[in-house]
């Protein structure tokens, strides 16, 4: 969340001529509604089994350039289904950076709480060895998108 997975992941499928598939975007479509108020009515269970299984069906799309939400490598079905499909690259930054990037954001339900800074903290810690085994990982912090999107275009191609 808030490391620039879709800003990238479509710059990056542009420069590919991929399809660019928005995991959240296609469950709020299946769901026929945004992922709080999945949150909110049905619980994080229900919303990480929609997001396992529209990651399955994604990943039979070849090739495509798929971002899934910060939380889908928590499932290691979907970590060695992701692996497998083709290459996958993990996008970091500092828990500071990324709380200035979403702040303003009120659709985010793991930060709905009193302290979203100590929040986007813990998930990053508890994130951060699944992160660390994707075949590439990048501090968005440090390189503008376009230029993310062109060295992981290199990547794919070489």
């Amino acid at each position: 969340m808030g490391t620039g997975k879709t800003t990238v992941g479509r710059q990056l499928a542009e420069k590919l001529g991929w399809p660019f598939i928005d995991l959240d975007s296609r469950i709020e479509a299946k769901a026929g509604k945004t992922i709080t108020v999945i949150f909110s009515e049905e619980g994080e269970a229900t919303f990480r089994q929609l997001e396992k299984d529209l990651l399955q069906e994604a990943l039979q799309q070849e090739p495509a350039v798929i971002a899934t939400g910060g939380g889908a490598i928590l499932d290691p079905a979907s970590r060695a289904q992701m692996k497998a499909a083709g290459l996958v690259v993990a996008l970091s930054a500092p828990s500071e950076i990324i709380y200035q990037r979403i702040k303003h954001l009120r659709t985010r339900p793991l930060l709905q709480g009193s302290d979203p800074r100590a929040e986007i903290q813990r998930l990053i810690e508890l994130r951060q060895p699944f992160y660390e085994e994707a075949n590439h990982v990048f501090d968005s912090s440090r390189q503008e998108s376009d230029q993310l999107a062109e060295r992981i275009a290199q990547l794919v191609t070489s």
